[in-house]
């Protein structure tokens, strides 16, 4: 399960990519922030697409893609070099 936010007009809503195919998962009606993944997020989140699965609605591949956490306090960069 894959997390990524995504626009829908003005509105950046949530959503998951698993087994290839694009959920909306706003329903779930949590943003991706520090207090989501604070709060066990992350398996709360997979228990609500496990019982909710058939009810999400799929979206097209090409759907304009947001930041896929919302407002990080840190980002830490790497150098391969």
């Amino acid at each position: 399960m894959k997390l990524f936010r995504w626009r829908d007009g003005q509105a950046v809503k949530t959503g998951i990519i698993k087994d290839g195919i694009y959920y909306d998962t706003s329903s779930f009606g949590e943003d991706y922030g520090e207090q989501f993944f604070a709060q066990d997020g992350l398996r709360r989140l997979q228990a609500f697409v496990e019982n909710n699965k058939r009810d999400l609605a799929h979206l097209p591949f090409d759907v304009p893609l947001d930041s896929p956490v919302a407002r990080p306090s840190k980002i830490i960069c790497i150098g391969l070099n």
